[in-house]
């Protein structure tokens, strides 16, 4: 190779290098981030810039902390003051709850105080069914180990319900892979019974023309008879 030929395959590869760069310094110049804006943007006013919208999203993420921590505090403060009702609410539960079967005091109801219920032992009496103050000993009231029995009932009795349902949608839509249930039957059923439509309605042609030829055999045949008896007397002449 002479030097006639590298300086051309130099001044080649430097041509091949402009290109290259020129098109990187283009692309880097057109897909720039515009950080502080200006121009003008498709609708005709002033683009916005980067940082301008980076600066709006902080300040709305700063917006929904503040509003997030206030109702933080807030809540906070209404656990904290429930935490602190709660031993008291549980003796007056308690109090009641004995008293269900222990004494025959008039039954009160809790009263609201500022949008709250509050525990006063000395609040309304709750009405019976006969309009008069509801006792623990009350004949027709039900003690609390009696109705505690009587849900345990109802729950036993709705489990054996739950478990009937599933039975019966087992038998219905069968486990998959494995047996099948009245759906899949019934399907098979209703395939058979289209498959069976089909296959007859194909061959009802077959039977027509099958029903015809034999018309026409024994049509044939009794002319043929006709003819052999004809030949049978001519023969007898």
């Amino acid at each position: 190779m002479n030097w006639t030929a590298i300086g051309k395959t130099l001044v080649f590869f430097n041509l091949v290098l402009s290109i290259i760069f020129a098109a990187w310094a283009a692309g880097i110049y057109t897909n720039r981030i515009d950080w502080p804006g200006g121009g003008a943007g498709i609708s005709g006013e002033k683009a916005e810039g980067e940082y301008t919208r980076r600066q709006k999203e902080i300040q709305a993420l700063e917006k929904a902390a503040g509003v997030a921590l206030a109702r933080w505090q807030a809540n906070t403060k209404y656990v904290k003051d429930l935490e602190r009702h709660r031993p008291i609410a549980n003796a007056f539960y308690a109090s009641k709850l004995a008293s269900l079967n222990q004494n025959a005091n008039p039954i009160t109801a809790l009263v609201y105080q500022n949008d709250r219920l509050v525990l006063d032992p000395n609040g309304p009496k709750i009405a019976g069914a006969d309009g008069k103050e509801l006792l623990a000993r009350q004949s027709y009231y039900i003690s609390f180990s009696a109705a505690e029995k009587k849900i345990q009932e109802e729950i036993e009795e709705t489990k054996k319900l739950i478990a009937e349902a599933e039975d019966l949608t087992l038998e219905i839509n069968g486990e998959k892979g494995k047996t099948k249930g009245l759906r899949d039957l019934l399907d098979e059923l209703e395939t058979a019974h289209r498959q069976t439509v089909g296959e007859l309605e194909y061959l009802l042609p077959f039977r027509y023309n099958r029903q015809a030829e034999q018309r026409l055999l024994e049509k044939r045949q009794v002319s043929l008879n006709s003819r052999v008896n004809e030949l049978n007397r001519a023969a007898r002449k």
